[in-house]
């Protein structure tokens, strides 16, 4: 099941326009598989991931569709322009393919409801490099400190180790604003994202305190 959970998402990469305007030796697709198999496979860095390609290679070709690794500049170039909206859209066809094989049924609590926690993390800081959407942090000694977070949804099940994406949404400073966001204003763009994903299930929200 989660090979064909891994080739639905290969499949939903290749389907996204790239918006590069020159041509490249990588696929938009390949870009985000390779981005995607390093996450999955838990490799702490890029690098860490080149050094296992050799003892992989087979089972990232089968798996992933993988067959060569990029390079640092061109995996960065590839994401760093992807919109996160149509990697949003890639949660549903997953969550359809399990409701079809009878899992939302499976992992309900409380009767009929199915449980999804919400987390925020952070997932880019620096000192010295920010954008128009970074959310700041000014410490006593006047430094500031430019980072981006982002506010997840998972459907968990109490007793099992495994989880499954539902929607993300980005908390970052927004167009006009001048002030930060935060992970309340971003709870309620994320509800109605998850409502795509699973628009008849009986949801039960656990969030942590903001």
């Amino acid at each position: 099941m989660i090979d064909e959970l891994i080739k639905l998402v290969r499949e939903g990469f290749m389907s996204i326009t790239d918006h590069r305007k020159y041509n490249s030796a990588y696929s938009l697709g390949d870009l985000l598989s390779a981005g995607f198999a390093i996450f999955s496979l838990k490799d702490p860095s890029l690098l860490a991931f080149r050094q296992q390609f050799p003892i992989r290679s087979e089972n990232l070709k089968r798996v992933y569709g993988i067959e060569r690794i990029p390079g640092d500049t061109a995996l960065r170039e590839g994401l760093d322009g992807v919109d996160p909206i149509v990697l949003q859209a890639q949660f549903k066809p997953l969550i359809n393919r399990l409701r079809e094989e009878g899992m939302v049924q499976n992992r309900q609590v409380l009767g009929d409801y199915t449980l999804l926690a919400g987390d925020g993390t952070q997932h880019f800081c620096s000192d010295s490099r920010s954008c128009a959407h970074c959310l700041t942090k000014q410490h006593r000694n006047g430094s500031i400190i430019y980072h981006h977070q982002l506010l997840g949804a998972v459907w968990v099940q109490p007793g099992e180790k495994t989880v499954f994406p539902i929607a993300v949404e980005p908390i970052v400073r927004q167009d006009g604003n001048m002030k930060n966001d935060c992970e309340l204003n971003a709870a309620k763009r994320l509800v109605p994202q998850i409502r795509q994903v699973m628009p008849t299930e009986k949801l039960l929200l656990t969030l942590d305190a903001p």
